[in-house]
């Protein structure tokens, strides 16, 4: 006696599911920490810059220097204050956040770390002009959404490519 029937799919000895199927490249993995990596500092610096326009702050008066300059040396000062950290937080959701939860979660986490260690390494490098607190805040009003939209931009480049192998098997 035969109980299978005729039209049925054939059976498959993996009984893994659909979604745990995709695995991203090394490659993949390397270019999203490297994207977080740089994405952080310069995503920090834009916000800060646009949190100043709209204050109303106008440092090129006191500096008198052009704003381009005045953007690029902020911009790398950042990338040297926040670059362990960033490569820290881009390893971190690479390696052990996987859903979007925890990728909030800890870009949250991160924020306050950035937002801590970024004015010790500036009060340790030359006398403050500002409290801690005052710079503490700056800063994490520049962290928070630079590190929350770095953890959505590679959520969606890791949903992008998972939608792409899914479209091709």
């Amino acid at each position: 006696m035969i109980d299978e029937n005729p039209y049925a799919p054939q059976k498959s000895s993996d009984f893994r599911l659909p979604e745990n199927a995709y695995q991203p490249t090394k490659g993949q993995k390397i270019a999203r920490i490297v994207f977080g990596t740089l994405l952080v500092p310069l995503l920090i610096v834009i916000v800060l810059f646009l949190f100043a326009m709209l204050l109303g702050v106008d440092y090129r008066q006191t500096l008198d220097i052009s704003f381009f300059l005045f953007f690029v040396v902020v911009l790398v000062g950042i990338y040297f204050m926040t670059i362990v950290q960033s490569f820290l937080f881009s390893l971190t959701l690479e390696k052990y956040c996987s859903t979007i939860g925890k990728k909030i979660i800890c870009s949250f986490i991160f924020a306050i770390i950035i937002a801590i260690t970024a004015p010790l390494l500036v009060m340790w490098l030359s006398n403050p002009t500002h409290t801690f607190l005052h710079m503490a805040i700056g800063t994490f009003m520049g962290s928070l959404p630079a590190t929350m939209i770095t953890a959505l931009l590679l959520h969606a480049h890791y949903q992008y490519y998972k939608k792409k192998y899914f479209q091709a098997a």
